[in-house]
């Protein structure tokens, strides 16, 4: 359409985008942890620091899909590999 987004704002859209999706995101969760049977994995990525040219930072994105009851796919990210971000 010709005209430019600032990084800035698409920022903030994401930011407010996701804070509205969080009640659908924790029932995404609650039927995932209704499955008695759950497949998980967790992938590495390297975060990228905007003001320098090389990654800088490992964090992850963990994926629990539901096999049985309920056929969910819930995928988040996290900056760690603790319990608490696992469970």
């Amino acid at each position: 359409m010709g005209f430019h987004l600032g990084d800035t704002t698409l920022s903030n859209w994401m930011i407010k985008a996701s804070e509205k999706l969080k009640p659908f995101k924790q029932r995404l969760k609650e039927r995932l942890l209704e499955n008695e049977y759950i497949q998980a994995d967790e992938t590495t990525l390297q975060v990228v620091n905007a003001h320098k040219s090389k990654a800088t930072k490992k964090s992850y994105i963990w994926l629990g899909v539901g096999m049985d009851k309920y056929k969910v796919v819930y995928m988040h990210y996290a900056n760690n590999r603790s319990a608490v971000v696992a469970s």
